[in-house]
């Protein structure tokens, strides 16, 4: 990962993409995680409700889940994005 902007991403991020590249059967989805993950970084900055959102992604890939549990999360999440604002307490919404 030689990318100035994958070091850049906070550690949990990256965290789950080593485990994401690891995972025989998930690791084909690297790349397009990856690529996500960079434009919504690069988006982020001054955008509050993008930071929010991020926080929310850094949380989910930070727990010591199964890569596939956490990947499931972060789906979840993403098809909440675009809602408008919404406050979610993630260890409800996870039930972890």
């Amino acid at each position: 990962m030689d990318d100035p902007v994958v070091y850049r991403l906070p550690p949990p991020i990256r965290g789950f993409l080593a485990d994401l590249r690891k995972d025989p059967e998930l690791a084909s989805l690297h790349d397009s995680w990856l690529a996500a993950f960079r434009e919504l970084d690069l988006a982020a900055d001054g955008n509050a409700d993008l930071c929010a959102f991020e926080q929310a992604l850094e949380w989910t890939c930070a727990q010591r889940r199964p890569v596939g549990e956490r990947l499931d999360v972060l789906i979840k999440l993403g098809e909440l994005k675009g809602r408008g604002r919404i406050k979610i307490d993630m260890r409800k919404f996870t039930g972890w």
